[in-house]
C-alpha cells in the first residue's frame, strides 16, 4: 500500500480520520447530548412528550447544524474563512461570534417553553464553551472538536451524579468516540498532542463541572 509523501500516512487512514473528523464534528455534539439525555431512564425524559421532543430537534438542528453550516459556507465563498476545517486559529473568531448569537437564539426560543432547568443549563453551559474557547483562540489554536466531544462526557458525568441516572454505558461510548476522534486530528496534523489533549480536559471539566455544581 503506498504511504502519503507529504504526512507519512497511509491514504486509507487519511481518509478515516477526514470521514471521523466531519461526521463528529463540534456542532453535532450538543444534539448528541441531547439525544442521550431525551432517551434516558430519567425523569427529564418522561416529563417531556415525543411531540415536544421532535420540536426541540428540531429546533437544535436549526440553529446548532444547518444555520451555522449555511453561514460558515458563506464565509469561505466570501474568503473570510479557507474550509469549514478553518486551519487558522484567525478563522475561527468570527464563527465563534455567529456561534454564540445562534445558541442565545436558540435558548432565548426554548425558554417559551416549560422544560426542565437542566436542558437551559446545558445550553447555557454549552454557550459558555464557546465563549472560552474564542478567547483561547485569540491566543491558542486548542481543538475544538476534543472541546466539544469532551463537552458531551462532562454533561453526562455531571447528570449521572446530579440526577443519580446510569450513564455509563453511553458514557464508555463517548469516551471511545472521543478517542477517534482524538486519533483523527492527529493523523489530519490538524493539531497537536497538547491541543487535542487539552481541548478534551477543558469540555470534559467545564460541562461537569457546570451541570454538578450549578
Amino acid at each position: 500500500m503506498k504511504i502519503c509523501v507529504i504526512c507519512g500516512t497511509k491514504p486509507m487512514e487519511i481518509k478515516f480520520a477526514k470521514i471521523i473528523s466531519i461526521i463528529f464534528q463540534p456542532l453535532m455534539m450538543p444534539l448528541l447530548t441531547l439525544l442521550i439525555l431525551f432517551n434516558s431512564n430519567t425523569y427529564i425524559a418522561f416529563s417531556i412528550s415525543s411531540e415536544a421532543k421532535i420540536a426541540i430537534y428540531i429546533m437544535f438542528i436549526t440553529f446548532t447544524v444547518v444555520l451555522p453550516t449555511l453561514i460558515f459556507l458563506t464565509l469561505i465563498k466570501r474568503g473570510i474563512i479557507s474550509s469549514l476545517e478553518m486551519p487558522e486559529a484567525s478563522e475561527r473568531r468570527i464563527p465563534f461570534l455567529v456561534s454564540i448569537i445562534l445558541y442565545f437564539a436558540l435558548y432565548y426560543l426554548l425558554r417559551k417553553l416549560a422544560l426542565p432547568g437542566i436542558v437551559y443549563l446545558l445550553l447555557l453551559g454549552t454557550i459558555l464553551s464557546i465563549v472560552i474557547c474564542f478567547f483561547i483562540t485569540m491566543i491558542w489554536k486548542i481543538s475544538i472538536h476534543m472541546i466539544a466531544v469532551g463537552g458531551v462526557i462532562g454533561s453526562l458525568l455531571g447528570l449521572s451524579i446530579r440526577l443519580g441516572a446510569d450513564f455509563i454505558l453511553p458514557i464508555y461510548l463517548v469516551v471511545l468516540l472521543a478517542g477517534f476522534v482524538g486519533y483523527a486530528r492527529l493523523k489530519l496534523y490538524a493539531h497537536t498532542p497538547a491541543q487535542v489533549y487539552s481541548g478534551f480536559v477543558v469540555g470534559t471539566a467545564l460541562m461537569a463541572g457546570i451541570v454538578f455544581f450549578v
